[in-house]
């Protein structure tokens, strides 16, 4: 899952130098979420039972404002 969300930052960082507009900036922020998301859930798994579902919950809650800032910034 780690490698995933490696590839994810390295690609949305190559459209980004490459293509340099306001979309692929906003679109790399949000593949940076994803990304992080990608990493908390990894992080959860060592968790179980209900502070396992709380870790999901607050990761999904950090990507969701993540994204939802990025987009106002647009």
């Amino acid at each position: 899952m780690h490698q995933r969300s490696v590839e994810k930052r390295a690609k949305a960082a190559a459209e980004v130098n490459y293509k340099g507009t306001v979309k692929s900036k906003t679109d790399s922020q949000i593949a940076n979420a994803d990304a992080d998301f990608m990493v908390a859930k990894v992080a959860c798994d060592t968790k179980a039972g209900t502070a396992k579902d709380v870790c999901v919950k607050q990761a999904q809650a950090t990507r969701v404002k993540l994204v939802a800032d990025v987009k106002a910034h647009r």
